[in-house]
């Protein structure tokens, strides 16, 4: 099977900047802009595109396998150095330096989140912790790169997306036994694995879908003309009984699904290539850089409220409340450490993936491969 899916589709750039300033909206500034589940739909969009982006890549890895290039064993070991080398170095950096600035919250938390269980911390908690409280995600993605590669490359091919779909389903069933048993209010419907298992097991259908085209940048038509219209329907009707707080069981045990179908659409869309107005708009490169920097801006944007607050105290200085002076200044602050990061700390972390090419093991022919790879590994992260 040769490669269908583009190694690089520079409107997910554009669609990760919303999905990040979505969520800073909904931490920053519930004053001005409270309506609509801002961090919600930001959260489900960074999964979307992790499954689809992730399940591209093994996808590809997996034809290479099947091809003599490459083996299983040496696929998943660069997999997962590539994938540390984009994601461990700020991670554990800024865990590092939040617990040296004296958070308490993570000093008394620190070793759930070193171990990627932030998650499994908050659900058992019942309840969001401050400064650290936008951990979980990252870590349910973590979970998800921890066993989801193996499971596509071992499990039959033509099983794959019957798999897909029986996942998808695990997760309604799962979220519908956690609202019976714990109450349509729990944290654990929202920030386990398997809650969250169909945001990102529907990016990883969508991969399938286009590596299963006969043309690159073709999507099923199902999808373009007649699914995506049903998913916007849906998902209007979910907003307006949220508006309306409204069908509380339903809209926790169903809303993720029909807001996955939303942005399955989305995503589907801009990885073709949206044209006219809204295209123009997704090709912009100031959007498209704050896309690229989007797990910089989301790791650290919480942060920002407590730096701004330690200097504040220390110089007697009056922080600015809940509105727009706020999120401008913690909007910098935020995009100013992403900025630096990349720069500094992120592109010469990725840069040493060019020792872990994927593809083919053999010889030159694995440069392509590497490149591609690195790109499309890079518009991966997400982590809401």
């Amino acid at each position: 099977m040769t490669r269908k899916i583009p190694n690089y589709m520079p409107q997910l750039d554009s669609l990760r900047a919303f999905a990040v300033f979505a969520v800073m909206i909904h931490h920053w500034a519930p004053g001005f802009l409270g309506f609509g589940p801002w961090g919600d739909l930001g959260v489900r969009c960074f999964f979307v595109l992790s499954g689809f982006l992730i399940t591209g890549i093994l996808l590809r890895a997996r034809d290479s396998v099947e091809k003599g290039d490459s083996s299983v064993a040496w696929e998943l070991r660069q997999f997962y150095v590539r994938r540390s080398l984009r994601i461990f170095p700020i991670y554990y950096l800024t865990l590092l330096v939040g617990a040296f600035l004296g958070m308490h919250v993570l000093r008394e938390t620190f070793w759930w989140h070193a171990g990627y269980g932030s998650n499994f911390y908050f659900a058992a908690r019942g309840q969001w912790q401050g400064y650290i409280s936008h951990l979980w995600s990252l870590s349910v993605e973590e979970q998800f790169y921890l066993v989801w590669p193996a499971l596509v490359f071992l499990l039959p091919r033509r099983r794959l997306p019957v798999f897909f779909a029986a996942c998808v389903g695990a997760a309604l069933l799962w979220r519908a036994g956690l609202a019976f048993t714990l109450g349509t209010e729990h944290l654990a419907l929202k920030v386990l694995l398997p809650s969250c298992l169909d945001s990102l097991v529907g990016g990883s259908l969508l991969a399938w879908a286009g590596a299963s085209r006969p043309r690159p940048t073709s999507l099923p038509g199902p999808l373009q003309g007649r699914l995506f219209p049903a998913a916007i329907v849906l998902f209007t009707g979910l907003c307006v009984l949220g508006a309306l707080d409204a069908a509380k069981a339903f809209r926790a045990v169903a809303g993720p699904l029909i807001e996955t179908a939303f942005f399955v659409g989305i995503v589907g869309l801009c990885a073709r290539g949206i044209t006219g107005i809204i295209g123009r708009v997704l090709d912009w490169a100031p959007i498209q850089y704050f896309g690229r920097i989007s797990y910089g801006l989301y790791l650290y944007h919480m942060f920002a409220g407590y730096i701004a607050g330690m200097v504040a105290n220390k110089f007697h200085l009056t922080l600015p409340g809940p509105g727009p002076a706020q999120f401008a200044l913690f909007f910098t602050m935020s995009l100013t450490a992403a900025a630096l990061s990349s720069r500094f700390i992120e592109r010469p972390c990725n840069a040493l993936k060019r020792f872990f090419p994927t593809g083919n093991r053999h010889g030159p022919g694995s440069v392509a491969s590497k490149a591609g790879g690195d790109i499309a590994a890079d518009t991966a992260k997400a982590l809401s």
